[in-house]
C-alpha cells in the first residue's frame, strides 16, 4: 500500500511539473489582437494579418480575420510591423509591441477601397485633380467654369492633351474660332495620331470658309491614320460638297472596306453614279441604301424618290 501511494504521489508531481513548465511557456509568449475595419467602420472579414518580428530574429506570422474582421495570434513577445491586405482594397500597416503574457490590444487598422484611395490620389494630385473637375463640369454643361479648370491643368502641366482638346472644343462651341484652332494645332503638336484633332482642326477652317484648308488639314489625318473610316467619311464629305467627284468617290469606296456598317456611302455613290450618268450604278446603291438605312434616315424619302425616277416603270406588254 505504501508503495503505491508513493507511485501516486510522484505522478501527481510529474503532472504539476508539466502543467507548470507549459503555463512558463505561454507566459513568455505574446497574444495580439485586434480588428480590422473598412473606410466606413465595418469589420472585414477574410483580411491577410502579418507580423513581421522587427528585432534581429527573421520571425514572421500570419492569420486572418473573422467574419466581424477580428483576429487573434499567438506570437513571440517584441516589436512587430503589422500589416494588413485584402482583396480589392489598398494595404495598410502600423508598428506596435506585443507584450508576454496578457493579450496584446493592437490599434484598429482601417483599410480603404481601392476606387477611394484612388480617387483621393486623383483629387490631391495637381494635374489630375483639376482635370477630374474640369471634366465633370464639361459633362455638367458649366463650361465657363471647366474652361477655367483646364486652364489651371495647363497651368500645372501644359502637356496634357486632353486638356488642349476640350479648350478647343469649348472655344469651337462659341465660335472662337482663332482660340479654337490654336488649341487643336497644340494637340496636333503633342500627339500627332490624334484622329479627332484634325477632324477639329478641319471643322474650325471649314467653319472659316477655307475649304481648301479644312481638305488639306483632313487629308492629313487620314495620312497619319488610313484605316480610320471616320476620318476617311469626313474626308469624303468635303470633297463632296467641294464637287470633287472623283476624290469623293475614292474615299467613299474605301470607307465602304473599312466599314460596311455606313450604309450613307450607298446614297452618296448613288448620287455621284447619278452625276457620271450611270444609273444602273445608282439604282443598285439606292437599292442597297434603302435595304440597309434606317427608318428615320434623314436622305430615305430622297433616295426613294431619286430611286422611283430612275427605274423605269413596270410595262403590261406581253
Amino acid at each position: 500500500m505504501m508503495t503505491m501511494k508513493t507511485r501516486s504521489v510522484g505522478i501527481w508531481a510529474l503532472t504539476l511539473g508539466a502543467c507548470l513548465a507549459a503555463a512558463e511557456a505561454r507566459a513568455q509568449r505574446g497574444i495580439a489582437q485586434g480588428r480590422v475595419l473598412d473606410d466606413e467602420g465595418q469589420g472585414v472579414a477574410k483580411a491577410t494579418v502579418v507580423f513581421d518580428f522587427k528585432g534581429d530574429l527573421e520571425r514572421q506570422y500570419r492569420t486572418e480575420t473573422d467574419g466581424k474582421g477580428r483576429y487573434t495570434r499567438i506570437v513571440d513577445p517584441g516589436p512587430y510591423r503589422i500589416t494588413v491586405s485584402r482583396e480589392g482594397y489598398q494595404g495598410v500597416y502600423l508598428d506596435h509591441t506585443i507584450n508576454a503574457g496578457a493579450p496584446t490590444e493592437v490599434p484598429d487598422l482601417q483599410l480603404v477601397s481601392q476606387d477611394k484611395a484612388i480617387a483621393a490620389a486623383i483629387e490631391g494630385h495637381a494635374v489630375l485633380g483639376p482635370l477630374k473637375r474640369a471634366l465633370e463640369l464639361t459633362e455638367a454643361g458649366r463650361l465657363e467654369e471647366a474652361e477655367a479648370a483646364y486652364k489651371e491643368v495647363l497651368a500645372n502641366d501644359p502637356t496634357v492633351v486632353e486638356a488642349h482638346y476640350n479648350l478647343g472644343s469649348i472655344y469651337l462651341g462659341r465660335k472662337d474660332l482663332p482660340a479654337a484652332k490654336a488649341a487643336f494645332e497644340k494637340v496636333i503638336e503633342l500627339r500627332p495620331e490624334n484622329g479627332e484633332a484634325y477632324m477639329a482642326l478641319s471643322r474650325v477652317y471649314e467653319e472659316m470658309g477655307d475649304v481648301e484648308r479644312a481638305i488639306e488639314i483632313m487629308a492629313k489625318g487620314v495620312a497619319v491614320r488610313p484605316e480610320d473610316a471616320r476620318m476617311l467619311f469626313d474626308l469624303g464629305i468635303l470633297h463632296f460638297n467641294a464637287r470633287r467627284t472623283d476624290e469623293a468617290e475614292a474615299a467613299f469606296r474605301k470607307v465602304e472596306e473599312l466599314d460596311p456598317a455606313n450604309v450613307r456611302v450607298h446614297y452618296l455613290l448613288a448620287t455621284l453614279a447619278v452625276s457620271g450618268g450611270d444609273v444602273e450604278e445608282a439604282v443598285s446603291r439606292l437599292e442597297r441604301y434603302l435595304a440597309a438605312a434606317p427608318a428615320d434616315a434623314p436622305d430615305r424619302d430622297t433616295a426613294k424618290e431619286l430611286l422611283a425616277q430612275l427605274r423605269p416603270a413596270p410595262t403590261n406588254e406581253p
